[in-house]
């Protein structure tokens, strides 16, 4: 833990400073140092936290995939948590709705101009379930490693999926999202 909050911050600036498109237009070793105007990447900061898992193994003494197994669903609590703190942002809506099937329910945000689908709110009940599979995968798998390589399979499944609903053109390159 007191490695991978670090590592995780570092390496989330330092992914959204590196790919972001909008970042590079005001790219400067100044606008990267400042760490309270926002702009970090999921991906970073849960590679960060990977990055610190694998020194606290090799600092410990203990076996990696076991403790990368025992990450895994900590992992996705993190995300759990962070997506709903992006509803209290712009981030993490869709488009404007087109049909009116959704925009009465509470996976909809309303405001002055349209309907849009809460895709924080559906990110942080994916990384919940996910959380919660991983957990029951880690009592069944027998070989060390599996828990967290098959989380890290489903997890990223679930983001190409939650990205392409996604409208906050945050490290886009066309209709690409690279979270």
């Amino acid at each position: 833990g007191a490695l991978a909050i670090p590592m995780a911050l570092l390496l989330a600036r330092a992914v959204y400073c590196a790919l972001d498109t909008n970042f590079s237009v005001v790219a400067s070793l100044r606008a990267a140092l400042l760490l309270n105007a926002g702009g970090y990447a999921m991906s970073g900061a849960l590679a960060g936290a990977v990055l610190a898992a694998l020194i606290a193994a090799k600092i410990q003494k203990t076996d990696v995939k076991t403790l990368l197994d025992a990450l895994a669903p900590a992992l996705l609590i993190f995300v759990l948590f962070e997506r709903i703190g992006e509803g209290f942002t712009a981030l993490g809506i869709s488009r404007p709705l087109i049909y009116d099937t959704l925009k009465s329910t509470f996976l909809a945000q309303v405001d002055d101009y349209d309907a849009y689908l809460r895709t924080w709110l559906l990110e942080a009940a994916g990384a919940a379930v996910l959380a919660a599979v991983s957990l029951c995968m880690g009592k069944k798998e027998k070989r060390p490693g599996d828990t967290f390589l098959k989380t890290a399979l489903l997890y990223c499944l679930a983001q190409v999926f939650f990205e392409s609903l996604r409208y906050d053109q945050h490290l886009k390159y066309g209709f690409i999202g690279i979270q």
